[in-house]
């Protein structure tokens, strides 16, 4: 599907000038950028806000956990 989406936008631009194929590979060019730059900053953002969400809790949680597990539960 990508690909017909691909050749038409091509098709498209075939008629154009070369100093307009330039153009629209810039701006293409430049959203991408800013894309990227966005997708970036709110993974970064997420991080930032995660960090240090489990530091209210006790030291020894994993040993509460490990000793509530077992490998099977017998029958009262």
């Amino acid at each position: 599907m990508e690909s017909v989406l691909v050749n038409r936008f091509l098709r498209l631009m075939a008629p154009l000038s070369m100093e307009s194929k330039f153009e629209v590979i810039s701006k293409l060019t430049e959203k991408l950028k800013m894309t990227r730059d966005a997708e970036t900053t709110s993974k970064e953002r997420l991080l930032d806000e995660l960090c240090g969400s489990w530091s209210g809790l006790d030291d020894d949680l994993a040993s509460i956990i490990l000793a509530s597990r077992t490998l099977f539960r017998q029958r009262k």
